[in-house]
């Protein structure tokens, strides 16, 4: 007994059949940018569409590749035209919108150039993305070396001969402390005097405060 075969039928939309011979018609038309970004809902479908859709230039003046794709397949499903001449109906509709596109594409740019504005090559602007790339670099390498700078600039960089004497491991300072002779460099006198002086005066100012603000109590009762 022979096995059946369990391979997938084929999938067949009469809008690939339409598609691909549309590109062959229009190879060049494969080479403009189309955005492939996926948003978190899938677009609702156009208003105007079965029985309604009658021209091309109802979903506007400047169709893409797919419009013409389902222009043609409305046509042949909903407006009973043979495959062949919906094709060719779309196809001519599809150029004609294109050339007015590119005719009022066209006459802008010379408005705009007329009045002085200056639109660089693709040329011109691949130097200067190439040059924001090299500028980024440069700044990058400037920050890091700005930050190298920053954290050395905390460090204790001690000079060799600055006059600190041999390392005695504390010998001297014990032999200071047992002969009761203080440090210079840590005036706890001075220090405990001035701390004594101001909280003296913020008491003052404090008694000083409460008392005027028990004039104001007793005179306003």
């Amino acid at each position: 007994m022979r096995k059946p075969k369990t391979e997938p039928l084929p999938v067949f939309y009469l809008e690939d059949k339409v598609r691909r011979q549309f590109f062959r018609d229009h190879p060049f038309e494969a080479f403009r940018p189309v955005s492939i970004v996926e948003g978190r809902e899938v677009e609702d479908e156009h208003p105007v569409r079965g029985t309604d859709w009658t021209r091309l230039a109802q979903r506007g003046l400047n169709p893409s590749p797919e419009d013409t794709v389902h222009f043609a397949v409305n046509l042949h499903n909903h407006h009973k035209m043979a495959l062949s001449i919906a094709y060719t109906r779309a196809v001519a509709e599809f150029r004609s919108l294109r050339a007015g596109h590119d005719f009022a594409n066209t006459f802008a740019r010379m408005e705009a150039e007329a009045y002085g504005v200056v639109f660089p090559s693709e040329i011109d602007r691949t130097f200067e993305k190439e040059d924001a790339v090299y500028q980024s670099a440069d700044r990058k390498v400037e920050l890091d070396r700005g930050a190298l700078l920053a954290r050395k600039r905390w460090k204790a960089i001690l000079d060799v001969d600055s006059g600190m004497g041999n390392f005695d491991r504390g010998q001297q300072y014990t032999r200071n402390w047992k002969q009761g002779i203080r440090p210079t460099y840590l005036p706890a006198d001075e220090l405990a005097a001035a701390s004594e002086a101001a909280v003296q005066s913020m008491e003052q100012d404090y008694v000083a405060a409460s008392r005027d603000f028990a004039k104001i109590l007793s005179s306003n009762s």
